[in-house]
């Protein structure tokens, strides 16, 4: 059987990308391990998810420490090293890199590279030497990787204009879904015509979801529905007691999303003006595609084209101005947006993805 060596910085306690990827390889007949390292607090040390062994390994380490981080990819090193049998190795993010560069060197098998996002502004969005180091070295490790994977058009072609041999867009895509209860969520919400707009993520202030409340607070026909945790929660909490027609859920199970998103009329999704924003193909869309719903967005990074492409969204100035007069400007007609949605899905489904990823595993391996 062929094998596949995945290394990966977190402890995969999930980590829905780096496990859809493993399960679709493991169902082609390919053997899959996952090295994953161990971060603090994280007991089970190996498991066996549908066929996908999973070992967490290394030093267990908080998350938000640069210094702790290098720590732990340091001690991953002796079983990373220690590992034998495998065709392939498949690194998660540029922190795990290195250490696939020097795997692919001591078994002598293909290295891919799997950049999940732009990991040099990631891990400094306020830019700067630190950022240029990083990039520094990412341009010099690609030289040594066989294919890069990578999850939007703007990240693949950075890599080609970085000089990569060949790069593939596997996105964190969706298959589309048309969960069953619309109706039974729009009651336990109070809504009856209203045009309902929904916001699920982490809420941190730059993704403009104070002018979302402000913008939608007491509008007539329209309600917010809001579900997310840290940044400003408790603003969000207070904020929404006070108005009849913003909810907010807290913190939302990553399996209802999807009910929520079909349950509203659009969802509101502005990425961060960060150096990692401007590369954003954000996990909302693809969600909010997979169930036939536009987007509302700003004119700013990947999802932005994704938009003008599909026609699955629209594209407004993100302030309380300009967020509340779209909706008073569109009202029902932003259902209108929900066949062009549903034509644009099966593209950008995960079956999709999971073709590619098979079809890039194929050209590597003899």
């Amino acid at each position: 059987m062929t094998k596949a060596l995945f290394l990966v910085s977190n402890p995969v306690d999930p980590d829905p990308r780096v496990l859809r990827e493993a399960e679709a390889l493991a169902d082609a007949g390919i053997g899959v391990t996952i090295l994953a390292l161990r971060r603090r607090g994280q007991r089970t040390e190996s498991e066996s998810l549908d066929g996908v062994e999973i070992r967490r390994v290394g030093v267990p380490i908080p998350y938000g420490s640069p210094p702790a981080l290098l720590l732990g990819i340091l001690s991953m090193l002796p079983p990373a090293l220690g590992s034998s049998g495998f065709d392939i190795v498949h690194c998660h993010d540029l922190d795990t890199l290195p250490l696939g560069v020097l795997l692919k060197r001591r078994l002598g098998v293909p290295l891919i590279y799997d950049s999940h996002e732009y990991y040099p502004g990631m891990a400094f969005p306020r830019g700067g030497v630190p950022m240029r180091i990083l990039e520094a070295l990412e341009r010099r490790l690609l030289t040594q990787v066989d294919a890069v994977i990578t999850v939007g058009e703007r990240l693949r072609r950075r890599f080609l204009e970085m000089g990569a041999r060949r790069v593939e867009v596997v996105g964190n895509w969706r298959d589309p879904v048309d969960p069953g209860d619309r109706e039974e969520l729009r009651r336990s919400w109070g809504v009856c015509s209203e045009i309902v707009i929904s916001y699920v993520g982490n809420l941190n202030p730059g993704r403009r979801i104070r002018e979302l409340m402000e913008a939608i607070a007491g509008l007539k026909g329209f309600y917010l529905v809001i579900g997310g945790f840290k940044g400003i929660e408790d603003e969000v909490r207070e904020f929404a007691s006070k108005h009849d027609n913003i909810i907010f859920l807290g913190k939302v199970p990553p399996e209802r999303i999807p009910s929520i998103f079909h349950a509203s009329d659009a969802v509101f999704y502005v990425p961060e003006p960060t150096p990692n924003g401007h590369y954003s193909a954000p996990n909302s869309f693809f969600t909010a595609l997979s169930v036939g719903r536009p987007v509302i967005t700003s004119d700013y990074g990947e999802i932005a084209d994704l938009v003008r492409e599909t026609g699955c969204g629209f594209i407004v100035e993100p302030t309380v101005n300009g967020i509340r007069s779209f909706l008073l400007r569109m009202g029902e007609g932003i259902r209108e947006a929900w066949p062009r949605c549903r034509s644009s899905r099966v593209k950008y489904s995960w079956s999709e993805a999971r073709r590619r990823l098979l079809e890039l595993y194929g050209v590597l391996l003899p």
